[in-house]
């Protein structure tokens, strides 16, 4: 039920009062709709009563208020003086503002400010504005739209489009509005004669998907114009320049001149051209492009689903040559790269993933994007299909062997079915969980590694299902055990009986992609296992894991105001987790081709299924994880404050299944946090039987005063079977000398061993000064890297960033690369 009443109040001060107002229906007292309960509801939630659009606009509070005359009449209403609107979260200030209530246009004269909730803040001297379509009309302006600050000579609002057409039952939407800024300033920095500043004949900008688009930009420092762009599209976390210009030398490149173009070809496709040259490589180029389904909402996110599609051609004259690959042949290399994620339903539960990277050879991300080289140096090629389902999920996947170079386990496909823990059978203490898949799967080796396979490639069909039951069990307060069983039922359609043994007469160890694996002048032998015969393979297994722990506390009346703590809280969490599975009686672990398979690591592997996800590297277990957890805690800014954490546990191995031992190594976390201001991190892998291995890390952050940090981390790892030995010290410091100046340094230290270095030597060090310019942060930097291979680096870079968008940044540098022959060699990054 709405009702709408206007007032008018005659008193010494008059005041004008414009009031709409709802009254809501009653509720029941202490029940909630499923969708307030869900943390994540559907992105259409359909209301019991359909709403129609006028009442959607018209059911939101006005105010208009003023001191000083205020007239209606046929419902236009006048106020004069210190006119104040309030409707919903806009506001408007003016000496005068005459609202139409038929239009809904409030137009304000003398000193206007229109605040329309959305982070913008438009100033001038007359001003029109619509209460239902949120339009703005105005003739030079000032004002805020963040991250910078404007003036325009003139202001309009239009329809940006019509909004799709509603479901039934769902409130209707007003149409999008887009405002247009004519002849439009826009500065970095709040003073009255900026240094920086950018022109454009006009901008347009959305509120509802937060795009601003610049077109004929140009960029002054002064008085003195720099650059123009035709176009300019910003979106908040991401703005592309138009064009970028990165020239420059280096030792592996040579002389390289790097040319791109971004540009919107129309919205929500963009596209970037590359034409690159290198002296040593020749010449390159590519395009790259990017899309986005639907509205888009962020960075990289749009409402239906986003992709990407780039090429990357090179004629190469010379290519790079790392150790752990064989040389390519000089000529045509190419990189093809798509990602796609589509969403098939407006809810996102049926959606498309899809990732392919096709390279040329193995080496050509390392020589051409070395950047993408450290963090993935082999891509994951796949396309997948999901579906939701309230109580579980389907998926089907197919991951093909894109790139014959990288070694890779193909699923041709695989179907699978998730169903998560539920309870069954209205038994509210009795709950289920499975998981089954049936694949095709091939394991292809890399064509260029075939010296070290025990085996050539194999495939087998596989149908994996698993069914996990499980209850929590209640023995009084403090102590909570969750006890479970499952049975695992897996079916190859072939086994293998082709295995060979790798004999080795001389252990030879080198280290590739930071993993430790056989040199290449190891000698080895291969033994063929007896055959097994071949054929189908079943294997059937059951686990029985059962989890506990006790929570008990104790409250200590400590108090130390400096450090903000008033009283202190002991928590001590005993807690344990078993699992035992026997050994299977139906097959041997030598015919079960492995394709899943755990990678090496320094931590404990997860001891229950569905976390352990091995499936082909299965065996028997009798393992129980023991830990003791410390928590002491205060009570601060409204919420509990963990001071100091310390978690310590084992594995105890008594049938010596799992480990070399009866034990894995003894494990202790500690993470103590007593202020903002200080912070120190501690994990500790100690061996307690002979052998094995140690490794502690150590963090320590420290803000000694409020202009100096201090952050010191240690590494130390021995003995490992599946990582280099390090024993790394690194130490930074950032000290702020005023509000414009400030210097940090960081500097590196490896004491252990390596095959190319004596022990202690100082492996890199950074000298950095950093300089506030008002808009901009300017960073001068040099840094020294000293190799363990045969080269050492120096490089000196400087760059600048805009405070407004620091997603932006301008390198300009010299590098330098010294080898130990003693030649020098200068590059510009």
């Amino acid at each position: 039920m709405s009702s709408v009443t206007f007032f008018l109040l005659h008193t010494t001060t008059p005041s004008f009062f414009v009031h709409a107002q709802t009254e809501e229906l009653p509720t029941a007292s202490g029940i909630l709709p499923s969708y307030a309960r869900d943390p994540s509801p559907p992105i259409f939630q359909e209301t019991q009563q359909e709403t129609s659009e006028e009442q959607q606009l018209e059911d939101t509070d006005l105010f208009l208020t003023s001191t000083g005359e205020s007239t209606v009449e046929n419902g236009v209403f006048t106020a004069r003086q210190n006119v104040e609107l309030l409707y919903g979260k806009v506001s408007m200030y003016a000496d005068e503002i005459i609202y139409d209530s038929h239009t809904r246009w409030a137009r304000a004269f003398g000193n206007v400010r229109l605040f329309p909730g959305d982070g913008r803040l438009l100033v001038g001297q007359s001003m029109e504005y619509n209460t239902r379509t949120g339009e703005v009309r105005t003739g030079i302006t000032r004002g805020v739209m963040l991250p910078f600050l404007f003036s325009t000579d003139q202001t309009v609002s239009s329809d940006a489009g019509t909004p799709p057409p509603p479901r039934k039952r769902q409130t209707l939407q007003p149409a999008p509005i887009e405002h247009t800024f004519s002849r439009a300033k826009l500065f970095f920095e709040n003073v009255q004669n900026p240094s920086f500043r950018i022109t454009a004949r006009s901008v347009h900008h959305r509120p509802d998907i937060n795009r601003t688009v610049f077109r004929n930009v140009t960029m002054y420092v002064g008085n003195i114009p720099v650059m123009w762009w035709p176009k300019l599209v910003y979106h908040p976390g991401r703005s592309d320049f138009a064009l970028q210009v990165t020239p420059g030398y280096n030792s592996e490149w040579g002389a390289f001149l790097l040319l791109a173009y971004g540009l919107e070809v129309r919205p929500g496709l963009y596209a970037r051209p590359r034409l690159d040259f290198r002296s040593a490589h020749g010449i390159a180029g590519g395009l790259e492009t990017r899309w986005f389904h639907g509205q888009r909402r962020s960075t990289s996110l749009g409402q239906r689903g986003q992709g990407e599609f780039s090429f990357y051609l090179a004629d190469d004259r010379s290519p790079t040559d790392p150790v752990e690959h064989s040389r390519p042949s000089p000529g045509i290399r190419y990189r093809f790269k798509a990602k796609e994620k589509f969403f098939f339903t407006p809810t996102r539960d049926f959606y498309l993933s899809l990732t392919g990277d096709v390279l040329s050879d193995a080496t050509f991300v390392r020589d051409f994007f070395p950047n993408d080289y450290r963090l993935l140096r082999q891509p994951d090629n796949h396309i997948e299909i999901t579906k939701r389902f309230p109580q579980a999920q389907a998926s089907l996947l197919v991951r093909p062997q894109l790139n014959p170079f990288f070694e890779t386990v193909e699923r041709l496909p695989e179907i699978r079915f998730d169903i998560p823990r539920q309870s069954i059978l209205s038994i509210p203490s009795l709950y289920y969980s499975g998981q089954s898949s049936l694949t095709r799967l091939q394991r292809k080796f890399a064509n260029n590694d075939n010296q070290l396979r025990p085996f050539g490639n194999y495939n087998a069909t596989r149908f994996d299902t698993y069914h996990q039951f499980s209850t929590p069990i209640r023995v009084f307060n403090p102590v909570q055990l969750v006890a479970s069983a499952g049975w695992r039922g897996t079916y190859y359609d072939d086994s293998l009986p082709r295995y060979r043994e790798i004999l080795l007469s001389e252990r030879k160890f080198r280290f590739r992609d930071n993993v430790r694996t056989l040199d290449d002048d190891t000698k080895i032998q291969f033994r063929q296992i007896p055959d097994s015969g071949g054929g189908a393979v079943w294997r059937s297994l059951v686990d029985f894991n059962l989890e506990g722990s006790v929570k008990l506390h104790r409250i200590y009346d400590y108090s130390k105001p400096h450090w903000g703590i008033e009283k202190l809280r002991h928590v001590v969490e005993p807690w344990f987790q078993f699992s035992y599975i026997p050994e299977p009686k139906t097959s041997t672990e030598a015919q079960i081709m492995l394709f899943d398979q755990r990678f090496g690591s320094t931590r404990l592997n997860p001891l229950t299924f569905p976390q352990y996800n091995s499936i082909d590297d299965i065996s028997e277990r009798f393992t129980l994880r023991l830990g003791l957890d410390h928590r002491f805690q205060t009570y601060r800014d409204g919420q509990n404050q963990n001071l100091l954490t310390l978690s310590t546990y084992i594995d105890v191995d008594p049938l010596q299944k799992s480990y070399p031992q009866t034990t894995s190594n003894l494990f202790n976390e500690l993470s103590f946090l007593p202020v903002p201001w200080l912070r120190v991190d501690f994990l500790a892998s100690t061996d307690v039987h002979t052998g094995g291995y140690h490794e502690y890390n150590t963090s320590l952050q420290w803000q000694i005063t409020q202009p100096v940090v201090l952050r010191l981390t240690h590494r130390f790892l021995n003995n490992s079977d599946f990582f280099r030995d390090s024993n790394q010290l690194s130490a930074q410091w950032f000290v702020r000398i005023n509000e414009n100046w400030a210097f940090s340094t960081s500097h590196t230290f490896e004491f252990s061993e390596t095959q190319q270095r004596i022990s202690n030597f100082l492996r890199s060090q950074e000298y950095t000064l950093h300089r506030d310019l008002s808009s901009w942060r300017a960073t001068l930097s040099m840094r020294w890297d000293y190799n363990t291979a045969s080269q050492d680096e120096f490089s000196i870079f400087l760059s600048f960033t805009l405070k407004a968008f620091p997603e932006v940044v301008i390198p300009i540098g010299i590098s330098s690369t010294q080898s130990t022959s003693g030649g020098l060699r200068t590059s510009t990054r």
